[in-house]
């Protein structure tokens, strides 16, 4: 090998030490070598391995020989071929080692080999590529012996810089600059050769391998060595890219902004994040403002595993309005990957509307959408009733964009898709008048349809100018195969005139006829109206089928329940200077049916202020009738008004209240039993069999009477086989519950508790046995071994069930299965009912009780504090919500303010109790708070 001087003809000129220096600049660990060698023999199997390994030190840079000039020496001017066709072939070694598999030498096996030989050879010989520099870093050589068996490896770790210039007359469209060549590095290539074949057969054997295990590298230096075509490489420009496959696989890559634009300025700049650096994610947004061009945003963002961004221009000359969002996500294995999800959204608003017919009305945009392994992100609107309804809010009534406002949108899910198509509508003078989009949406699995309304009264159509105006009404619908969800969200805001916000929810589930609800606003989230911030009001009507919780010192309501409320107060004056007149009302309602419940708490209350002077009056009234019996009611009645004289120095107050009848009064109590009817079993095993009597349905009830009916009574004729259910007002407790002897299966569906509410008590029934006895009293006993009963719930065994049923003579666990054939709705309905059975019960809640929404000032009877509880981790279950009820009490007042006064006890303030923001376990004893 040469060691200095020009190369040899036709032949790289290949050096290492001149004179024990080094050959690259600033190397200071050049010459340093590791030798290895080691002969090892098995004597169980007879191997015996060589292993002889030559390396540099890994932060060699000239590495053990260096072929091509290094960094501080002389550029040649010319092109060294045999240094490029040598670079080009290490280069590509990876493919002559995909092509040449279990090449054995053959014939066939050579032309195939040929062909994958001649492209690095095309490569290197093409003007554009140039190897600057080939470095062998080290070599070794591993032989197997064994039994006349013979097998060597000859490996390389070796580096092969190169440098691109590809141009088209004067212009350059990619270069690849010399002074920072692409580096491309392996760290074991080489050859295998050996006296048997891939088959075990006596055969000469002669392969490139190369080792992915050990790691390769692909480098561009930074500083700009990779560099884009004008004129786009005005606005961005590559400062490195950096590949490699050591331990973990790495892909690096470093933007850069080259220039400002003029019309574009920087909206968001991060530096890149590496994956082996702490997580995050890089992006840039630009906005462009030409006032009569161009006018938009729009930003980029490079996140581990994700890529993506939006943008949303209008192109003023001619007023057509595109919006846009793409990202690419890699779904890990981890989490159901790996995968590639992908989501596209697109909005258009046109310049002038396509008329529909002679109605006035044109439409005015179209919008799509499609995600593959993305979903709706599901922490948006979780625990509220109408979760879709509140991604709508988020979205501000756009579905298509991938964020808003820095809360993502669309999230990346394995094996979910969406796919959505819309229009937008409106008046053919703009749609300033008004003008509705539409976007219909479909989700899987599921499936869910999904359709989203926003329509804008006296509002412009989305552009540019009015880029992110929401208002007007939204509206979505959400239709599953377990249930129908409407919600609407009615916004109307002139400032400094009127405010409107109705919240409509209606839902409807499939499974339980009793799961249903209707809400014109709700007790924490109410209609809303200002006017003139002089008079404002408040309402809600609530119709549910399963009943409303106790509110406001109105009792529980289980069952069909109405609840209705409404406020309004009046401000004349200025609360600023303390010169004014307010007066307010409100009253809450509830009814209920099951048994008979009315209920209603109204409030009154008035003040004059006069600066340092205040007089005022407040009264309040609670009735509630109950219904003892069919012909009887209770009745109670309670009143207060109290009016009081603030002179600033000190207050005068007096009260005076009415009691009419008990609240402590208990209705009878209720008959376990509803009724016994009879159901048809289902003879739809297959498909066309069900055609001889009723699928699933009931064939009538029992009669009842408290003594042996006679067989003069109309009795109706049943198939022998029906099933008798016996159904209850309630749960029942029935630990050891058996049915002719033998013990019932399943579970009543009773609460935790052991007690079942029904209005606002507490009962328990005890059931112990069930029997089945002939009319006739000569007939012989009913006699059984092993006679079928099983508890039929209408809700899954986890949750609280209102009613229960007993089926007899069935060993069927679900009731009314409705003859579904095997299928995937099938399957989902024994998901939802029983797809919660295994998981864990919920640990105790934590709970956070504040004073955050109580008055300040006095009280004499102290203060009911509703708490925040601690979501439940995932995965576990929990058959009703924890209490969160708080009540604070002075434990030396007696509950009688007029007591507590001829006492000497005075009222304290709740301005700052000391526990008015702990953190409790539900369970504990309830904390004493000192005010």
């Amino acid at each position: 090998m040469a060691q200095s001087g020009a190369p040899a003809e036709g032949a790289p000129d290949v050096r290492t030490l001149e004179n024990g220096a080094p050959l690259a600049p600033d190397n200071s660990a050049d010459g340093i070598t590791k030798i290895r060698l080691l002969i090892q023999k098995d004597s169980a199997t007879g191997r015996i391995t060589t292993l002889i390994a030559i390396g540099a030190d890994p932060a060699d840079k000239d590495g053990l020989l260096a072929a091509g000039w290094l960094p501080g020496e002389p550029m040649p001017s010319g092109k060294d071929v045999a240094l490029t066709v040598l670079g080009s072939y290490i280069s590509f070694w990876p493919l002559l080692v995909s092509v040449s598999d279990g090449n054995d030498g053959t014939t066939e096996d050579a032309v195939l080999l040929g062909a994958a030989l001649a492209l690095p050879a095309t490569i290197a010989f093409l003007p554009w590529f140039r190897v600057e520099r080939v470095i062998l870093f080290g070599g070794e050589y591993l032989q197997r012996d064994r039994g006349g068996e013979f097998e060597g490896f000859l490996l390389f770790d070796v580096e092969v810089d190169w440098s691109v210039d590809i141009s088209l007359g004067s212009t350059v469209i990619i270069e690849i600059e010399r002074e920072h060549p692409l580096a491309i590095r392996y760290k074991a290539i080489g050859i295998r050769f050996g006296n048997r074949g891939e088959d075990g057969s006596p055969q000469f054997s002669l392969r490139p391998v190369f080792d992915v295990s050990r790691g390769y590298t692909i480098d561009v230096a930074k500083d700009g060595s990779l560099k884009v075509a004008e004129p786009f490489d005005k606005i961005l420009k590559v400062l490195a890219a950096h590949i490699s496959r050591t331990n973990p696989t790495m892909f690096e890559v470093d933007l850069g902004v080259a220039v400002d634009l003029g019309v574009v300025s920087i909206d968001r700049r991060t530096r890149p994040s590496r994956p082996r650096r702490a997580a995050g994610a890089d992006g840039a947004g630009r906005r462009h403002r030409h006032p009569r061009a161009i006018a938009g945003r729009g930003y980029l963002e490079i996140g581990e595993g994700t890529i993506g961004g939006q943008i949303d221009l209008t192109i003023r000359p001619v007023n057509l309005r595109v919006a846009a969002a793409l990202e690419i996500a890699q779904i890990l294995e981890e989490v159901g990957g790996p995968a590639t999800g992908i989501y596209v959204g697109l909005n258009i608003v046109l310049p002038v509307g396509i008329p529909l017919g002679q109605s006035g009305l044109g439409i005015l945009g179209f919008r799509g959408l499609f995600g593959m392994h993305y979903e709706r992100n599901p922490t948006i609107g979780a625990g509220s009733g109408v979760p879709a309804l509140e991604w709508l809010i988020a979205a501000d009534g756009q579905p298509h964009l991938l964020e808003h406002n820095t809360v993502k949108l669309w999230t990346p899910q394995i094996d979910s898709w969406a796919f959505g198509v819309g229009v937008l509508i409106g008046t053919m003078e703009g749609g300033f008048i008004m003008n509705l989009d539409g976007t219909l949406i479909l989700e899987l699995p599921g499936p869910r349809v999904l359709i989203v309304m926003n329509a804008r009264i006296l509002v412009p159509p989305p552009s540019l100018d009015a880029m992110g105006v929401s208002g007007g009404i939204l509206a979505v619908i959400e239709i599953t195969p377990d249930h129908i969800l409407i919600g609407i969200l009615i916004e109307y805001d002139i400032k400094s005139l009127i405010t409107l916000r109705i919240p409509v929810e209606a839902f409807f589930g499939f499974s339980d006829v009793s799961d249903w609800h209707v809400y014109l606003g709700q007790r924490t989230k109410q209609i809303e109206v200002n006017v003139l911030d002089i008079v404002k009001g408040t309402g809600y009507l609530m119709f549910d089928g399963g009943g409303l919780a106790a509110y406001n010192g109105l009792p529980e309501v289980r069952g069909f329940a109405i609840g209705l409320g409404a406020g309004a107060s009046f401000t004349w004056g200025s609360t600023a200077i303390g010169l004014y007149l307010r007066i307010g009302g409100s009253m809450d309602a509830v009814i209920g049916f099951s048994p008979f419940l009315l209920g209603g708490h109204f409030e009154i209350s008035g003040e004059l202020r006069l600066f340092i002077i205040s007089i005022g009056a407040h009264a309040s009234l609670t009735v509630i009738v109950r219904a003892v019996s069919a012909t009887e009611v209770d009745t109670y009645i309670h009143g207060e008004a109290c009016g009081h004289v603030d002179f600033f120095f000190f207050e005068i107050e007096g009260c005076v209240d009415i009691t009419i009848g008990d609240e402590t009064d208990k209705p009878p109590l209720p008959p376990l039993v509803e009724k016994l009817a009879l159901k048809s079993r289902s003879p739809a095993l297959a498909v066309g069999t069900g055609v001889d009597r009723p699928v699933d349905a009931s064939l009538g009830d029992a009669l009842q009477d408290a003594d042996l009916p006679a067989f003069s009574h109309d009795l109706i004729t049943v198939p022998i086989d029906s099933i008798p259910i016996l159904a209850l007002i309630m749960p029942a407790k029935a630990d050891g519950l058996t049915f002719l002897g033998t013990a019932v299966s399943g579970a009543s569906g009773l609460p935790s508790s052991g007690y079942a509410a029904r209005g606002a008590e507490l009962y328990q029934y005890r059931l112990t046995a069930v029997t089945l006895e002939r009319i006739s009293p000569a007939g012989p006993a009913v006699i059984g071994s092993g006679t079928p009963a099983t508890w039929w719930i209408m809700k899954p065994p986890t949750e609280e069930n209102v009613v229960a049923q007993l089926g007899l003579l069935t060993w069927e666990p679900t009731p009314a299965p409705k003859a579904i054939e095997k299928s995937e709705v099938l399957k989902e309905s024994i998901i939802d009912r029983w797809g919660q059975t295994c998981n864990d019960a919920a640990p105790p809640a934590r709970v956070l009780w504040t004073f955050r929404w109580e008055k300040l000032g006095p009280s004499a009877a102290g203060w009911e504090l509703e708490g925040i509880a601690w979501p439940d981790p995932p995965g576990t279950q929990r058959s009703s919500p924890p209490d969160t009820l708080l009540q604070v009490r002075e434990r030396w007042r007696s509950g009688n303010a007029g007591l507590d006064a001829k006492r000497g006890i005075i009222p304290r303030s709740s301005s700052a109790p000391s526990c008015a923001a702990r953190s409790l376990t539900r369970g504990r004893p309830t904390p004493t708070c000192r005010s």
